[in-house]
């Protein structure tokens, strides 16, 4: 006897029904940074970011707005956050940024990115500005300007 293990593939309105949910089930959740030295992985917990959470002066995590489902470029569905802005407000307590961490509003681990290179909040006023995107059936993303 054979056996197969296959794939789904949804529907555009299965796209927007999960988007729908994941939209609702991330009202109030936070954007935060994490430095060095952690480098995560799959395995990283919560905890682990939270450890290595950034802490320059003028740091504080965001939470994030979504807008209202969309159709991305690519014919997928898409809900942006508003731009997350982070500050550093004097240099005496800087912090090398690897990425950021996206947690619910219970403070369950959701998702996070590593930037592709550090960014350094070592100076006053060095900002890093985020946007988030939730995304069906594309990945979610993360933009930065710094």
């Amino acid at each position: 006897m054979a056996q197969a293990f296959l794939n789904a593939s949804p529907s555009q309105v299965g796209w927007l029904d999960r988007l729908t949910a994941e939209r609702i089930r991330l009202l109030g959740a936070k954007l935060r940074l994490f430095q060095v030295p952690i480098v995560p992985s799959p395995d990283t917990t919560r905890a682990d970011f939270v450890a290595a959470e950034a802490n320059f002066v003028g740091y504080a995590s965001v939470v994030l707005v979504w807008a209202a489902i969309g159709v991305d470029t690519d014919g997928g569905y898409v809900a942006y956050s508003q731009a997350a802005v982070f500050t550093a407000t004097d240099g005496t307590m800087g912090n090398s940024i690897l990425g950021a961490w996206l947690e619910d509003s219970t403070g369950n681990l959701v998702e996070y990115w590593n930037f592709p290179a550090p960014i350094n909040m070592t100076m006053a006023l060095s900002q890093i500005t985020a946007i988030a995107a939730l995304r069906e059936p594309m990945p979610d993303q993360l933009q930065i300007l710094f």
